[in-house]
């Protein structure tokens, strides 16, 4: 979209710049993806984009184009790890905050939705590490 919008600015026929512009940014990100020696895509989905877009719109603008829309695709890819971040980071502190989201040893664990079924009583960790050193022996072994 930020492709098209930028084409247009720059004067080319609207008619002509959407297909244009889409294809432009599928064909570039496709080939950005296949090189896996260029951290996404750098450099190679800007040289495509332009050689896509030159004819149609010069050289120099369609290098502004390729060098903005990877602006704000990067501005984007941050502000939507920033959202996720903050949002674990919240879930996370919900869960570990208060008597909901943690149980002391030894006290029964209930259900998340009420009590639909029996208590099951809390094993301490302690007790599952000690279970966990035990060996057995293999079969056949006396």
């Amino acid at each position: 979209m930020q492709i098209w919008l930028l084409a247009i600015r720059v004067g080319a026929p609207v008619a002509k710049a959407l297909p244009l512009a889409i294809g432009a940014f599928a064909f570039a990100w496709c080939a950005g993806f296949l090189v896996v020696l260029a951290p996404a895509g750098a450099g190679v989905r800007e040289v495509i984009m332009v050689a896509i877009l030159a004819p149609v719109v010069g050289s120099g603008p369609a290098t502004a184009i390729a060098l903005v829309s990877r602006a704000v695709t990067t501005v984007a890819d941050l502000v939507v790890a920033g959202v996720a971040t903050a949002y674990l980071r919240r879930d996370h502190s919900r869960r570990s905050a208060g008597p909901e989201g943690t149980v002391p040893p030894g006290l029964p664990v209930r259900l998340a939705e009420g009590n639909r079924g029996p208590e099951v009583p809390a094993v301490p960790s302690e007790t599952l590490s000690a279970r966990s050193r035990r060996t057995t022996p293999p079969a056949g072994v006396r």
